[in-house]
């Protein structure tokens, strides 16, 4: 989502909030249950703002998580080999190399600036493509080759890079949608609930229980 979208729904949540509590909340008469509405309200809008702005951030997120991630492993190549990761290597080295993921997974999974959801999604959306890469290794190395680009591993990991960034998104897009549904269905189920606690039908008619026989 755009970053003047993000901004627009993020001030429309805390407008609904503020609205409701200063129009409908706080003129009610003092009681718990006026109380537990402004409670509910408050806490529920600070949950759905924090995690609609966390949501709008996974896309960055991720993709520093990978970026930092191609950063150690090529380190650690070219520890063990210099400048080995700008070498150009044949197709069946390259898959050699790629095809075992375990050692993407260690150095993203060690990030310990990434939260469980970005790993997830950013991780797997780069495993996804590096799989997927390995899969199409000929059709790829075609591609490089027309397009000049040397077949080394910084530049496939590049490349894995850039062609993951669009699930990433997407994913993003979805989970900003869901919370976005999630707190619009919030707010109108507290309005029902003011409504039907306005007409009393939330509290008990009885308020003292006759034992035995009215005299």
């Amino acid at each position: 989502m755009k970053i003047i979208f993000v901004i627009f729904f993020a001030l429309l949540i805390i407008a609904v909030a503020v609205l409701l509590v200063q129009r409908l909340l706080l003129p009610m008469p003092p009681s718990n249950e006026k109380k537990i509405f402004i409670a509910i309200t408050i806490v529920g809008t600070v949950l759905f703002e924090t995690l609609f702005i966390a949501s709008a951030f996974i896309p960055s997120m991720a993709d520093k998580l990978i970026s930092q991630g191609i950063v150690s492993i090529e380190t650690n190549i070219n520890t063990i080999s210099p400048n080995y990761t700008n070498e150009v290597l044949d197709v069946d080295k390259v898959k050699s190399l790629i095809s075992d993921t375990k050692q993407i997974r260690y150095y993203m999974n060690e990030n310990p600036n990434a939260n469980f959801i970005v790993k997830a999604i950013g991780l797997g959306a780069y495993i996804g493509f590096a799989e997927d890469f390995c899969d199409h290794i000929e059709g790829n190395f075609i591609k490089f080759q027309k397009s000049e680009i040397p077949f080394t591993l910084h530049n496939i990991f590049d490349f894995i890079h850039q062609q993951s960034a669009k699930p990433v998104l997407k994913a993003a897009k979805i989970i900003e949608t869901v919370v976005l549904i999630i707190s619009t269905v919030f707010y109108i189920v507290l309005l029902i609930a003011y409504f039907v606690n306005k007409k009393g039908l939330l509290t008990p008619t009885n308020k003292s229980v006759t034992f035995g026989e009215e005299v």
